[in-house]
């Protein structure tokens, strides 16, 4: 069986008009925003993964479940420095629970399964600078 926890999908707002360099800079400071917040550098069980436009990251119920209100200010803490960002990028991002599995290959880390396909659906609903929660992660 898959493990279960909070899902953080960050995603790049017209990712795909930028020009390859811009596209870097963000990627690279959403990568710096997400490896310097305090929920990730605190636990050695979150996992992350590159989406091309974005990051997913994956909080596992390993025994510790993290608090729900921690993970909504990770996913704001990104998007502010998103924001800040000079010059800034907008981001949308997306909160669930589900299940997920960690696959390794290629020499990186991918997480996969029902709980991110849904964590993107409901990414995609917002627009620039949105939160988006489902009503599994509410409901848990």
């Amino acid at each position: 069986m898959s493990p279960a926890g909070f899902i953080v999908l960050i995603d790049i707002v017209d990712f795909s008009l930028l020009v390859a360099d811009e596209q870097e800079r963000c990627v690279r400071a959403l990568w710096a925003a997400v490896e310097g917040h305090g929920a990730v550098t605190s636990n050695s069980e979150v996992l992350h993964s590159g989406t091309g436009d974005g990051i997913l990251s994956a909080f596992p119920r390993n025994g510790v479940t993290v608090p729900h209100h921690v993970v909504l200010e990770f996913a704001e803490a990104v998007a502010h420095a998103a924001e800040a960002h000079t010059p800034p990028f907008h981001i949308r991002v997306g909160v669930h629970e589900g299940e997920f599995a960690r696959l390794h290959g290629l020499g990186s880390l991918q997480v996969v399964g029902t709980g991110p396909n849904e964590c993107a659906r409901v990414c995609s609903i917002g627009d620039g600078g949105h939160i988006v929660v489902s009503e599994e992660f509410v409901a848990s």
